[in-house]
């Protein structure tokens, strides 16, 4: 009986540890941080970045200006209907033929159809809807210059928390290496072996060492939020990325550095030729303008056996503006200066995207050169290391001389992953001053 006793107690144990198993695995699995590479990181920023959801509401939104343009090219028509009471009866319905004597009461209802239609303009509504038209797709080339802005700085920010984990992953393991040390040296030290300030040296490089840490952890904080940011993720939304700082490679091509593919340059463009069409709209005001008129009344009267009139004209509509104050030529005065600051605004940012190529080419070629140098810096310092720690146990070298080349290999660390950094930094910045997509997307 005491048997199987405890085997039920040891039953309902283990079927409570399973319970506890399995809520942990799934509060595990629920808490777990997202694993992004960069090419997950670029897709989602190109779905889910609120700005670029802003740039395709604003592309139909110039849709539908253009299509309130083209109505003005159409007829317009539009109907009244009405029912009226007098205080006296009148001739509502008149006469139209001779010795017909006209309709009196005190009520009725009519309703009237009118039309109008514009003959000509002088190209008014055309150069309105050719500029609504030119304005969507100066929109388009903003809403592919903010992707371009928008991958590159996913980029950016990216590789940027990959260089700072390497960082700390370098800083930690000399805080441990220093700890390690520290603690050696406390043995040492109440052995009488070594004198006080050699301990204190090196707890003051170990805390040196936990500071810069603790800042670096910082600033890596700083761009996971806004790499979050920029992928339209909120601060709580936990990502683990998954990368490593040698595998971002671009080769531009040379029909690819070429300013005019630029998409916020070819929006300039678009803006001349847009201020161009509203000029020749300003100058079409000063023109005749032809409109053709119809109408159709129908009036009925509330008594007398319900009597309807009908009636319909046509009509031709022409009008010329002879003094208006100023008005039309102060319109084509500031058509004009926006076409001319349309030119300018062209040639300052031609300017300015020449000088980021020229910039960004030039910080390429030094990071390429610092990142060679990093390479053979490392090598020699974490070797140095090495044979000063090993002189050091046989009791060759001093403790400052391992401190000194502790801090050697570790900044050697450090400057290699910055100047790695610094040329994926410089060839986002040259693929974005030619308009180039900085990373392309495998297909699915």
């Amino acid at each position: 009986m005491l048997v199987i006793q405890f085997l039920l107690r040891l039953a309902r144990i283990m079927v409570l540890i399973a319970m506890v198993g399995i809520f942990l695995s799934l509060f595990t699995v629920a808490s777990a941080a997202e694993i992004l590479d960069v090419e997950s990181c670029v897709r989602i920023a190109l779905q889910e970045n609120h700005g670029l959801k802003a740039d395709q509401l604003e592309i139909l939104a110039k849709h539908e200006d253009v299509r309130g343009l083209r109505g003005l090219a159409k007829p317009q028509v539009d109907f009244k209907l009405a029912y009226q009471w007098q205080n006296k009866p009148t001739g509502l319905i008149p006469s139209h033929v001779a010795g017909v004597p006209a309709v009196y009461d005190d009520q009725m209802g009519y309703y009237t159809l009118n039309m109008k239609q514009v003959i000509y303009d002088a190209g008014k509504t055309h150069s309105l809807i050719r500029s609504g038209e030119i304005a969507v797709e100066g929109q388009k080339q903003e809403s592919k210059a903010h992707s371009l802005r928008v991958v590159g700085s996913v980029i950016k920010s990216f590789y940027k928390v990959i260089q700072l984990q390497n960082t700390i992953e370098a800083q930690h393991q000399s805080v441990n290496a220093l700890q390690k040390l520290y603690d050696d040296m406390q043995m040492k030290l109440d052995l009488g072996r070594i004198a006080e300030v050699d301990l204190l040296q090196v707890g003051a490089q170990l805390a040196s060492e936990q500071e810069k840490t603790a800042r670096y952890k910082g600033e890596l904080d700083q761009q996971t939020a806004i790499l979050l940011s920029m992928m339209g993720y909120g601060m709580e939304h936990k990502v683990q990325l998954s990368g490593n700082l040698k595998d971002y490679e671009l080769q531009l091509k040379p029909e690819q550095k070429s300013l005019s593919r630029n998409p916020a340059l070819q929006k300039t463009v678009h803006r001349i030729s847009q201020t161009d069409e509203l000029l020749k709209a300003a100058k079409a005001d000063s023109n005749p303008k032809v409109i053709l008129n119809g109408q159709y009344d129908v009036k009925r009267l509330g008594k007398a056996g319900n009597p309807q009139d009908e009636m319909w004209l046509v009509g031709l509509q022409v009008s010329l503006p002879v003094f208006d104050g100023g008005i039309i030529s102060s319109n084509i005065n500031k058509a004009q200066l926006q076409v001319a600051e349309a030119k300018e605004f062209y040639a300052e940012q031609h300017s300015e995207l020449e000088a980021s190529a020229w910039s960004a080419q030039s910080s390429l070629e030094t990071a390429n050169a610092r990142v060679e140098a990093a390479v053979k810096a490392t090598i020699s310092a974490a070797e140095a290391y090495r044979i000063v720690e090993l002189s050091y146990q046989v009791g060759k070298r001093s403790m400052t001389d391992v401190l000194v080349a502790q801090a050697a290999m570790t900044n050697a660390q450090i400057i290699y992953y910055q100047a790695m950094d610094e040329r994926i930094n410089a060839t986002v910045s040259l693929a974005l001053a030619y308009g180039e997509m900085p990373y392309t997307i495998r297909e699915r």
